[in-house]
C-alpha cells in the first residue's frame, strides 16, 4: 500500500512549491506543482550518518507545470530525508517524521 504525504513550503512572498511523496515497496516518488520560473532542483539524502545513494537532478522545470521525480534507488531508510537545493542558493528539506513527511525551509 502506497503512502501519500503532502506539504507546502513558501519560496518567497509569491512563490511556493506544493507537492507530495509516494512511498511504495521501498520506492519514493516525489510529485509537485511549481509556481515559479525555470530553475534546477538537486535532491540529495541527508542523515546524521552522512549522504546516501539517493541523488538526481531535474532540469528546466517550467512555470506552473506539474512535475515528478522518481527515485532511482529504493528508499530504504525512513529516518532519512531529502534536501532540496535551488540553483539560487536557497535550501529546503523533505524531513521524514514517520508516518508523515514534512517540507521545511532550512
Amino acid at each position: 500500500m502506497a503512502e501519500m504525504i503532502g506539504s507546502t513550503v513558501p519560496l518567497s512572498h509569491h512563490e511556493t512549491l506544493q507537492g507530495h511523496a509516494v512511498l511504495h515497496k521501498g520506492q519514493l516518488t516525489v510529485k509537485g506543482r511549481l509556481t515559479l520560473t525555470v530553475f534546477h532542483l538537486s535532491f540529495q539524502p541527508f542523515s546524521e550518518a552522512g549522504p546516501g545513494p539517493f541523488q538526481f537532478l531535474r532540469r528546466d522545470i517550467l512555470q506552473a507545470q506539474p512535475c515528478q521525480w522518481p527515485a532511482p534507488t529504493p528508499y530504504e531508510r525512513p529516518a532519512m530525508g531529502l534536501r532540496v537545493q535551488l540553483i539560487n542558493g536557497q535550501h529546503f528539506e523533505f524531513q521524514v517524521d514517520h508516518p508523515a513527511l514534512w517540507l521545511a525551509q532550512l
